[in-house]
């Protein structure tokens, strides 16, 4: 098991601000789910993928802080990364799949035509300019070998089509909240377009307004602290501010569209979710989040207690919180299908 990266955030410093301090600790059930969202990302997933069930009386910030705490055990893993694992990843991407990147402080889209021996060096080219008469192939190429792949992102496939000419857009800038919280973490590179970390099958408007509370802040270095709102971590898709470079993203339990490429973490928020999604993403470790007062709740648990009963071996990640009082949880291990 993977239980921390060679680099780790340290979320203690995130809280709560309110009217009667600048900073004050996160709540215990608040914690809980932030650190079960680092754990759950954080897990190995090779034949077997982690499932963990949260029973809950309400599941307001539960979906968003669970999703806050897989982008950064997502970025952890990134910063880490290795560029010729990722290079490896890229090169697998079918011709076409939209990509991003980095050249100085602008951030470039482009699509994959895959990988060519250049001058006795293995490359992949990513088209950035579109061709003469618009198709695909035949506009401005750049070839990248694996050393320089690290600036690479997966991109969003509904802005795939390329302009004539490209300047690209500038790098956002990271926040004093979002830095403080991504220390140790390089926060420069956290508003490049990256790989799909979290995905939550739920409702938009719920876990959007949980996103955009500003009721949050984190400790900076010296006594200060710093205000912010968790979508500043979770980068939640087609939020202001996100553009091109989300690290989450929403999905109705009844989209029949899904994303070509799998997040690590799929959170199910609600008992439709799970039951309407639970095969998808079928290599993604899933965090499901149960509210007791939801009219599908039983019918859900039927079906949690079914994939126990055929769960996988393996160990859990130590690392794994306790609940809370009022909180009830379930992990173990699926096999993947």
């Amino acid at each position: 098991e993977m239980n921390s990266s060679p680099t780790a955030v340290d979320t203690s410093v995130l809280g709560l601000c309110g009217e009667d301090a600048d900073w004050m600790p996160l709540p215990s059930w608040m914690r809980f789910h932030l650190e079960a969202g680092l754990s759950v990302a954080r897990a190995e997933a090779n034949r077997t993928r982690c499932v963990l069930a949260i029973s809950v009386p309400s599941r307001g910030y539960a979906a968003a802080l669970c999703a806050a705490g897989a982008v950064l055990a997502a970025y952890e893993i990134e910063s880490a990364g290795d560029a010729l694992d990722w290079f490896r990843e890229l090169s697998a991407l079918p011709a076409g799949t939209p990509l991003t990147v980095r050249e100085g402080q602008r951030i470039k889209r482009g699509l994959s035509v895959g990988v060519r021996e250049r001058d006795g060096v293995t490359a992949l080219g990513i088209q950035l300019e579109r061709g003469r008469h618009g198709a695909r192939g035949g506009g401005l190429t750049l070839w990248l070998p694996a050393g320089q792949c690290l600036r690479v992102g997966i991109a969003d496939r509904e802005t795939a089509e390329l302009p004539a000419r490209q300047r690209g857009k500038l790098l956002q800038s990271v926040n004093r909240f979002a830095a403080a919280v991504l220390f140790p973490l390089d926060a420069r590179r956290f508003t490049e377009p990256g790989a799909l970390a979290c995905l939550i099958f739920g409702s938009r408007r719920a876990v959007e307004a949980d996103a955009l509370y500003p009721g949050f802040a984190a400790r900076t270095a010296g006594a200060g602290s710093a205000a912010g709102v968790l979508n500043d971590l979770m980068r939640l898709r087609k939020t202001a501010g996100t553009g091109a470079a989300w690290r989450s993203s929403m999905l109705s339990p009844h989209a029949s569209r899904i994303p070509a490429v799998a997040p690590r973490v799929v959170i199910f928020d609600g008992a439709g979710g799970y039951l309407n999604g639970r095969r998808r993403f079928p290599a993604s470790h899933a965090i499901v989040v149960l509210d007791r007062t939801d009219p599908r709740y039983a019918d859900a648990v039927a079906q949690l207690q079914g994939d126990y009963a055929r769960r996988a071996g393996g160990d859990m990640p130590r690392a794994m919180p306790s609940p809370p009082p009022g909180v009830e949880a379930l992990h173990f291990r699926q096999a993947v299908a």
